[in-house]
């Protein structure tokens, strides 16, 4: 469990005020381990890891916010809707991420958490996550517990290459647990 802590200060990410007034995280500049993102920036929520924008696709991130940082636990706000693209893609220390109870996130991008070696669970299940992307958990040799919620309907089987220590936790009769199943994926439904 990571403490609860201050958040990070605004100054330490780059980021995008949109013009529906929410605010897209682009890049962590800051030096500390352990980061409790900020659930608003100048008054307006932050609702988007996005990463550092494709030039041409803006949509896509060409560097994701936290990429091969030095990170180790991150709280994630109930602000967010998505964790972008590469967003902690190689962060070899990253140990722990915290969502909120309340959390909005709907999206686990490609590749957000590829690489992250030393992350050994991440529970979801107090989420609205629809889905997980490809390779988004791939390479996360450590990663034992992985929990959803029901509302999970689209999942990518390369989200889980070389994830060969994981468990899904789903909701019976969902269809995260179908994935599972049908996939050869071990899980567990949830009681």
């Amino acid at each position: 469990e990571v403490p609860k802590e201050t958040e990070t200060p605004a100054q330490n990410f780059q980021y995008t005020v949109n013009e529906d007034n929410t605010v897209f995280i682009n890049k962590y500049t800051g030096s500390d381990k352990h980061v409790v993102i900020p659930s608003q920036i100048d008054g307006m929520p932050v609702s988007l890891l996005l990463g550092v924008p494709d030039k041409e696709y803006s949509y896509l991130a060409t560097e994701g916010v936290f990429e091969n940082t030095g990170v180790e636990s991150v709280i994630i706000p109930d602000t967010v809707v998505k964790i972008g693209g590469r967003a902690f893609m190689g962060c070899k220390s990253l140990s722990s991420v915290s969502l909120s109870n309340a959390s909005s996130l709907q999206t686990i991008g490609a590749s957000a958490f590829k690489g992250c070696n030393k992350l050994e669970s991440l529970d979801a299940s107090a989420t609205k996550l629809k889905l997980i992307e490809a390779q988004a958990f791939e390479g996360c040799s450590a990663l034992t517990d992985l929990t959803i919620p029901a509302s999970t309907t689209d999942l990518n089987l390369s989200a889980f290459w070389n994830c060969d220590a994981m468990t899904l936790h789903v909701q019976p009769d969902s269809p995260a647990a179908a994935f599972a199943e049908n996939w050869g994926i071990p899980y567990t439904l949830a009681e």
